[in-house]
Parts: structure tokens; C-alpha cells; sequence
């Protein structure tokens, strides 16, 4: 192989991020498939192209192939690098999320008994209590005494979860079908109300909420400052805004194929955001990415007065 198409090997976008994530950690192909989230396929051809341009070796455990980035690079293959790097360190910054992810959630097959136990809780667990188990206990430390309002509540599946823990639940969405559908997923609990209108016009009072939350509907506004400034007055005077949505990222397709307006957000827009509706934010913590998702991964954002 010349050197062009050596070069050409490795500056090819799906090839530079497999590369980068192996300068990191040694990697199965599945684990490279499922952090980039692409086809087995396409990931296993670029995988061989890596391979066979020398700037990926690999290894075999039992029958897995596992691969990382040759530690055998030129002077001129570290300087191509470097520049590639630089250029590209704001790229594809959920990588490292799912990286650490993938880490935390391999098999320890060489441990002891309580070793391998310890890997298999989180099965267990929802074998024995449910999946929302852990909803539940994040749920009962919050004071019972609030008002949480669920501002884009879809068909009433938090609502659901809030209303055993929670002393009055609201939920607020503009589509009838949803509305509907909320209607029969909370029928059983008396402290859930739900309200048809608007986010940026949300039919709340001023000043009636402890906790509203904006789960995974930002993205879908036209004017996410609109949104922020009508919940603002809706809170009390120690009240929270808790928002759950998708950091920023690159796919263009969602406006198109499901009608999302904003392609996420980072600390910096929503910091932005809020502080043109009057609010401030507390934090700003990437969630942790769910590997069979398909999805960019998801931040929490707590926003006070």
C-alpha cells in the first residue's frame, strides 16, 4: 500500500473517529458498532481497511478479535495524526460517554462468584422488582408535598410513575390524541390533573409549581426562550426546572424524518437560554447512554429562579 492510500485509509470521518477511539481503549468490533452506533457491517469494513493500512492491529481472545491503534507509528504518521486530532476534538462528543459506558458494562467472565453476581444486577433486579425500580426510589426521595408539573406529558407515562409518590401531579400537552391517552394511563389516581395547551403558554398559574419538568420536548419548540420564560412564571419562589433532552449533535435527519427543531443542546445553549428567560442554571450533567439506544446521548439540566 502507497502512502496516499495509507493516509487515505485514515482520513476517511468513520474511519478517524473508529481510530480515535481505539488510541483510547482496546475494542471487540461489536463494542466499536455499538459506541458509533453504525451497521456490524460497515464497522467491520472499516475495521479491515484500519487493519491492512497498519494503523489498527489486532488480537484474538478465544473468539473474539479485539483491535486497538499500533503504538508503531512514524514520525510523519504521529504528525497526520495530531493535526487530524486537533481539528477533530470537538467531534463526536458523545463517543467517550458510550466509551466509558461500554467499559463499565463489560462481562468480568475472569472474576470470582460475587464478581460476575455483581454484573448480573441489574438483570436480576428487573427480574425481581420491574424495570422502573429505580425510578421509584429516585422518586421517593423527592418531598411529597410538591406540585410537579409534566409540561409535554405525551401519553402520561411520568405522570404515571409521579402520581404514587407525589402529592399533586399536572400534566400539560396540546394533542388531543395524547391528552386521551394520558387520561387512561392516570385514571386510577386521584392527585393527577391534566390540562391541554401550549409550552409557550402553559395553562398553569403563577407561582403553582415546586418542580416542572421538560422531558425530551425542548428540541421539538420553535423558541426553546419562549418556553423557559413561560415556565419561569409558573414556579415558586424555590421552584425547579428540571430538563431531560438530547445534547447537541450532528444528525440532520431528525429535522426531517421526525420533525425535531433543535439538534440538541450543549451547557452553553442552554446556559444561554436561561439566563435570556430569567433563570439560572444549577447544572448540567450528561446521562448515562443507554448502549441499545439509538439515540445521541441525553443531559439533565436543573434550572432555578
Amino acid at each position: 500500500m502507497d502512502l496516499h492510500e495509507r493516509y487515505s485509509a485514515l482520513i476517511h470521518p468513520s474511519r478517524t473517529r473508529i481510530f480515535k477511539l481505539l488510541r483510547q481503549e482496546e475494542l471487540s468490533g461489536g463494542e466499536v458498532t455499538r459506541i458509533t452506533q453504525g451497521a456490524q457491517s460497515t464497522t467491520s469494513r472499516h475495521l479491515k481497511i484500519l487493519t491492512e493500512s497498519g494503523w489498527v492491529v489486532n488480537r484474538r481472545v478465544g473468539t473474539t478479535v479485539i483491535f486497538s491503534a499500533s503504538r508503531e507509528l512514524s514520525d510523519a504518521d504521529q504528525a497526520l495524526w495530531s493535526a487530524l486530532e486537533l481539528e477533530l476534538s470537538d467531534r463526536w462528543s458523545d463517543d467517550s460517554l458510550r466509551l466509558a459506558a461500554t467499559i463499565r458494562e463489560r462481562s468480568p467472565t475472569s472474576r470470582d462468584y460475587f464478581g460476575r453476581l455483581g454484573a448480573r444486577w441489574e438483570e436480576v433486579r428487573r427480574e425481581l422488582y420491574g424495570e422502573h425500580s429505580l425510578t421509584h426510589l429516585a422518586l421517593s426521595m423527592i418531598p411529597t408535598h410538591l406540585t410537579v408539573a409534566d409540561l409535554g406529558c405525551g401519553s402520561g407515562g411520568v405522570l404515571a410513575l409521579l402520581a404514587p409518590q407525589i402529592d399533586r401531579v399536572i400534566g400539560v400537552d396540546r394533542e388531543p390524541a395524547m391528552i386521551e391517552a394520558a387520561y387512561t394511563k392516570t385514571s386510577r389516581f386521584e392527585n393527577v390533573e391534566i390540562r391541554i395547551g401550549e409550552l409557550e403558554s402553559p395553562p398553569l398559574d403563577e407561582g403553582e409549581v415546586d418542580l416542572a419538568l421538560l422531558n425530551l420536548v425542548l428540541h421539538l419548540v420553535e423558541s426553546p426562550v419562549a418556553v423557559l420564560s413561560a415556565v419561569r412564571s409558573s414556579l415558586k419562589t424555590q421552584g425547579r426546572l428540571l430538563i431531560i433532552d438530547m445534547m447537541a449533535h450532528d444528525r440532520e435527519e431528525y429535522r426531517q424524518t421526525m420533525g425535531h427543531v433543535s439538534l440538541g443542546f450543549s451547557e452553553i445553549n442552554i446556559e444561554e437560554a436561561a439566563v435570556r428567560a430569567g433563570l439560572q442554571l444549577q447544572s448540567y450533567r450528561p446521562l448515562p447512554p443507554d448502549l441499545n439506544a439509538s439515540g445521541p446521548t441525553l443531559f439533565a439540566a436543573t434550572l432555578t429562579l
